[in-house]
């Protein structure tokens, strides 16, 4: 199957960027951790293919890792502009994706290969299982808010459609045998450990970044529904998973390609959510001192800035992702101040028509 690449943009409104999700802050913030994962985890999974492109000598496989490639860098994309959003409301993303980044250079400079590859076609099946749990479950996201809802089916859409790509791969340039073996499923009880722990932690530190989800009782109780009940996401990912170590094991075995029908509605629904957003506004809380420095630098270029005594999202940063997010031209976004008697200063963008 040949993977296609989609140059698709979603109206995301930031202003719910930590609430998106029907079920609260709690399971929206689940969905953000594995965001988080995503812009250098698909550069990690591009670069472990990318090496081994040389070797391959079948014309249509070629094809398909151009489009796994192309997918994957959209993939990239949409994710770093979801994770800005995450910045501007204040929450560790910069941060977290440095961290990441940094261990993922690490194993690619230290590590083979090889092993680098196993580890690819290991996440690419656990983004594969996630994907067809999305897909098959529409009581995943319920009534949650659009964009974020289509962001999420697009990527589960194009993971399905490429999700042999990687395996491929390895099975031509792997050489066959008990090693070859070993590797695979060695490789997958590994990354298994370290994907739930670093979703885990990622998780944990939104949640303790975002004070007003709370963290209640309630909230939590519907994250271990979310992922341990009888229809949860680890009991419906447990057989796939096992499925892995089968000696014999392909991706199509589990011949899902009847969910990329999909596809073309999906696309056209996200281009009247598009146009539905026009117009829209985004209002952005900012500190005091952090208002007071971004006036001072706007209106008077010859002052000295002011100091910063807490690191809070600035009105610039959240100028720049409103218009990333919305594609508006710079001098379309009108700027309005809302200075409250109670509560942090407002700065609210406005997009013209």
């Amino acid at each position: 199957m040949l993977p296609i690449r989609r140059d698709i943009r979603f109206a995301l409104p930031a202003e719910r960027i930590k609430d998106w999700h029907e079920q609260g802050p709690v399971i929206s913030h689940f969905f953000n951790a594995l965001s988080l994962l995503f812009p250098q985890g698909e550069l990690f999974f591009m670069d472990s293919v990318r090496h081994y492109r040389g070797q391959i000598d079948d014309p249509e496989l070629k094809k398909e890792i151009q489009g796994f490639i192309g997918q994957e860098a959209m993939h990239s994309r949409e994710h770093v502009a979801y994770n800005d959003l995450l910045q501007a409301a204040g929450l560790p993303a910069h941060t977290l994706d440095r961290r990441l980044k940094f261990f993922l250079d690490l194993q690619k400079k230290h590590l083979p290969p090889s092993f680098n590859l196993a580890v690819t076609i290991a996440l690419e099946h656990y983004t594969a299982m996630l994907a067809e749990i999305l897909l098959s479950d529409p009581s995943r996201f319920g009534d949650s808010l659009k964009g974020y809802q289509q962001m999420w089916y697009w990527h589960a859409l194009e993971e399905t459609e490429h999700k042999a790509v990687a395996f491929d791969v390895w099975n031509q340039v792997i050489k066959p045998g008990p090693a070859r073996y070993l590797l695979r499923t060695g490789t997958m009880l590994t990354t298994t450990v370290m994907f739930w722990l670093v979703v885990l932690d990622f998780h944990v530190r939104l949640l303790i970044a975002d004070r007003s989800s709370g963290g209640t009782l309630k909230g939590l109780w519907r994250m271990v529904k979310y992922l341990y009940g009888p229809k949860g996401v680890f009991p419906r990912m447990l057989r796939p998973w096992l499925h892995y170590f089968k000696p014999g094991f392909h991706p199509w075995e589990h011949d899902n390609r009847a969910r990329l029908a999909g596809i073309d509605g999906l696309l056209e629904e996200i281009e009247r959510t598009r146009r539905g957003a026009k117009g829209c506004s985004y209002r952005c809380l900012c500190t005091p001192w952090v208002l007071d420095l971004w006036l001072q630098q706007q209106g008077d270029q010859g002052a000295p800035p002011r100091l910063v005594r807490r690191p809070q999202p600035s009105p610039c940063l959240a100028m720049k992702v409103f218009m990333k997010q919305h594609q508006i031209a710079a001098g379309r976004v009108r700027l309005q101040l809302r200075i409250p008697c109670h509560g942090w200063p407002q700065a609210i963008f406005i997009a013209q028509e």
